[in-house]
């Protein structure tokens, strides 16, 4: 997963800024930089295998990053020893959808 857009602001409740994942040899997620505002109701979508679960188990203070940092309403996920688990929430694939 690979991303450039720019980040920073100030009213902004998630902030990735050269988000890096590597397992190995295998680069996951690729410099993502984002702001997603407050208030905002955001999707993350892609094919199998393009760094989705990575990029939010970086987010939720889950797995480490390689490089770059992530903000949860201003606090550094990686810098305090209270990361904002308690404030966020995610869904994975609560259910499933036929296409049939």
């Amino acid at each position: 997963m690979t991303g450039s857009t720019p980040s920073g602001e100030a009213d902004a409740a998630v902030v990735l800024d050269g988000l890096t994942k590597r397992f190995g040899d295998h680069t996951a997620v690729d410099g993502i930089s984002l702001s997603v505002p407050r208030g905002s109701f955001v999707g993350v979508v892609g094919r199998n295998g393009a760094g989705k679960t990575t990029t939010m188990k970086m987010c939720t203070a889950l797995l480490p990053p390689t490089a770059g940092t992530v903000s949860v309403m201003g606090i550094d996920v990686w810098r305090t020893r209270s990361p904002p688990r308690n404030s966020s929430g995610s869904f994975r694939r609560p259910w499933r959808f036929s296409t049939g």
